[in-house]
């Protein structure tokens, strides 16, 4: 039963990353792409196998792309740098943008993390991760995420903000929205309903450092 369990679970999972992964990241690549800043040197924080990065640079040939992880991943499809999950291992401003797609939540400290994309980052953040705004939210996000990581070793503490803690921690850091969407569209249709629900944001934050 046990063994029964834990296949279709991968079955599961296999299916999620496959066809729902897939419609994910082509909708992620499209709506980045759009706002990103031009003639841009990317870091991309948690950035996997990069996958992410090479599509959005695959629109947008003026963009550059690194990026940073926990782990190595072979064969990526950008220069990837090892990270210790908590210190960015570059020099203040080395990047015009910093980005993390869904990686905050996954943090013991995200808003530490958060801080660190804004050391290292000139003048912009490229934000993607969920909101909890009521006890519904954050069960399904919690589900969501159970099912999209199980089998891949990737830490589940559930960090999931309110909107209101979203904004505070924004401000906190001096940071403020220049785009802010809700309306992702993420999955397709006929999973729209209880997938997205306005639990996603994908932003871009500005900010200014002084000199």
């Amino acid at each position: 039963m046990v063994e029964l369990t834990i296949l279709t679970l991968n079955l599961f999972t296999k299916l999620h990353s496959h066809k729902l992964g897939q419609f994910r990241l082509t909708s992620l690549i499209r709506q980045i792409a759009e706002i990103i800043p031009s003639k841009a040197s990317v870091l991309d924080v948690g950035c996997g196998n990069g996958k992410l990065a090479a599509g959005i640079g695959s629109l947008r040939s003026d963009l550059r792309f690194e990026g940073i992880d926990l782990v190595s991943v072979p064969g990526a499809a950008i220069p990837i740098h090892y990270y210790d999950g908590h210190t960015i291992p570059f020099p203040d401003n080395s990047w015009d943008v910093c980005m993390a797609n869904d990686v905050l939540h996954h943090c013991d400290n995200p808003i530490a993390i958060l801080a660190e994309m804004c050391r290292v980052s000139k003048s912009a953040i490229l934000l993607k991760d969920h909101i909890a705004d009521n006890w519904a939210d954050r069960e399904l996000l919690k589900l969501m995420d159970w099912f999209g990581n199980v089998g891949y070793g990737t830490p589940l503490p559930y960090n999931y903000f309110s909107s209101d803690e979203w904004r505070a921690s924004f401000s906190d850091l001096g940071m403020a929205p220049s785009q802010y969407l809700t309306e992702l569209h993420l999955y397709p249709p006929q999973f729209l309903g209880v997938l997205d629900r306005k639990m996603h944001f994908l932003t871009l934050l500005e900010f200014s450092k002084d000199t």
